[in-house]
């Protein structure tokens, strides 16, 4: 069973990835790092704030891009660290 939500959980991030990859340059990208999936939270780390709060701006759209791509609303908040 552990095994099975660390691949949903894989799944569910390289999606996310996708999405901001639709919204962001490559030089951005390269910053930042998706570190887990769990519970509808996606936790990004991020250099400094500057990152944080430009993909914040754009919240609903990523979100919204990543959950049509898995056909259900499974991600609900973007976390920093």
């Amino acid at each position: 069973m552990c095994l099975k939500k660390a691949a949903g959980a894989a799944f569910v991030c390289n999606i996310f990835k996708k999405a901001l990859q639709e919204l962001f340059e490559k030089d951005f990208l390269r910053e930042i790092t998706i570190t887990s999936f769990s519970k509808g939270v996606i936790i990004v780390k991020t250099p400094n704030s500057f990152y944080a709060q430009e993909i914040k701006l754009k919240e609903k759209e990523i979100l919204g891009k990543a959950n049509q791509r898995l056909e259900q609303d499974l991600i609900k908040n973007i976390r920093f660290r």
